[in-house]
């Protein structure tokens, strides 16, 4: 059998390849998104070589996550009514805007303020920018190719997540912060280049509704979609209470139970090294129910949450990681998989949209929370509760059919179309 007609089951990951808008597309993204990886680090050391302190790198996070917040549904609105490339192109223009201005403020050593106010700008462009790639995969690949693109294009932002602050790194010791923001604008350029060279139409929706009707029928499409309501319902519960309780308590938990902070950066690397091998395993599961591999590897970051309460061996403490990782990235490739399949082209980047608010909306604040409630004195009550919110937004939610097979289902149990109002 030859590779033109091995079916998308038999080559994995690697079958959404054989289509140059999409290959194309997924080399610009892997560039852009290293560079993403090196602003954080630039712009922190930037700050701190102009002498300032951690609040400003705070601020610098803090000015992203509201942008992100303020401005995922109407990038969402945008991403249904517009072609998505240009889009994206427009995104990745208001990008480098911010960028340029970063390094205008630092080569004039301007205020913290002000690099935080282009990380805002920076921010509204990821927003926008976000909900149209979700949604370009239905213009550029058939169904049945879905996940092994999501596969692939979770392995992409994953590698870029480990090069891309080690590059940036680099590029901050050996050259300067500037040179690495450079770098940054050089991987737009790829980015808007690839983008353009794309040949597969992809149409929008001309506005025929104001731009809070179009949200609201987003919002209607997830209402009809029982599967989809539940699983942002877990995400928008689950994210407050395991994953900030692991962003702030990790490096403490390292620091009082192993004496040093080498365990919580191994951690992080295990679990990038796991997210890595949960997505090849993620473009294998072919099931009729792929709700429930998705849910356990929900349920899977309990062992995180666990290792962190009690004083396990470092090993415990790693394989705990590489496990949780596996099956967040099982859940992040089907999930996704699952809202192309289920929500018609024409509302993805709506729903999308919504998807993603309800698992960061209430982050910035529980990044507070866990942090004034843990110097309190009390961090195990925390990783306990945040151990239990993994076990029960997930695995009692797939007494539900729809959530078992992440789709819309008749009476009789069998999906139902994507079409189907």
């Amino acid at each position: 059998m030859t590779n033109a007609t091995m079916s998308p089951r038999r080559r994995g990951m690697l079958a959404a390849l054989r289509h140059r808008d999409f290959t194309i597309v997924m080399a610009g993204q892997l560039v852009s998104a290293v560079g993403d990886g090196v602003v954080p680090v630039a712009v922190a050391f930037a700050l701190l070589e102009q002498g300032e302190g951690a609040a400003a790198i705070g601020g610098l996070l803090v000015a992203r996550s509201i942008a992100m917040l303020v401005a995922l549904l109407v990038g969402g609105v945008i991403a249904d009514r517009f072609p998505r490339t240009k889009v994206m192109i427009s995104a990745d223009l208001v990008r480098v805007v911010a960028v340029l201005s970063m390094l205008v403020v630092l080569y004039t050593n301007g205020s913290a303020i002000l690099i935080s106010i282009c990380m805002l700008v920076f921010g509204l462009g990821e927003a926008v920018f976000r909900p149209a790639f979700r949604g370009l995969y239905p213009h550029l690949l058939s169904e049945e190719l879905f996940q092994s693109a999501n596969a692939l294009g979770s392995m992409v932002t994953r590698t870029a997540a480990i090069a891309g602050p080690a590059l940036g790194g680099m590029l901050v010791a050996f050259v300067s912060s500037t040179a690495a923001l450079w770098f940054d604008l050089f991987t737009f350029a790829v980015s808007i280049a690839t983008l353009a060279m794309v040949r597969s139409p992809v149409t929008g929706n001309p506005p025929a509704k104001r731009p809070w009707e179009d949200l609201a029928d987003g919002v209607k499409a997830v209402a009809q979609r029982r599967w989809l309501g539940l699983g942002m319902l877990g995400g928008l519960i689950q994210v407050p209470l395991s994953v900030a309780p692991w962003f702030v308590l990790l490096p403490v938990v390292a620091q009082q139970n192993y004496g040093s902070v080498a365990p919580y950066a191994t951690s992080m690397s295990v679990f990038a090294m796991g997210a890595i091998v949960g997505a090849l395993m993620a473009s294998r599961i072919h099931t009729s129910t792929p709700g429930v591999p998705a849910m356990i590897g929900v349920a899977a970051f309990s062992l995180v949450m666990g290792a962190m309460l009690f004083d396990v061996p470092v090993a415990v403490l790693l394989a705990a990681h590489f496990l949780a990782a596996v099956g967040l990235e099982i859940y992040g490739v089907l999930w996704a998989t699952a809202l192309q399949r289920d929500v018609p082209s024409e509302l993805l980047g709506r729903v999308t949209a919504l998807d993603m608010m309800a698992s960061s909306l209430l982050t910035p604040i529980a990044y507070a929370a866990v942090g004034a409630w843990a110097q309190a004195g009390d961090p195990e009550l925390l990783l306990a509760i945040g151990g239990a919110s993994c076990l029960l937004t997930s695995l009692p939610l797939l007494i539900d059919p729809s959530v078992r097979k992440l789709a819309r289902v008749t009476p009789s149990g069998r999906r139902r179309p994507a079409s189907v109002g």
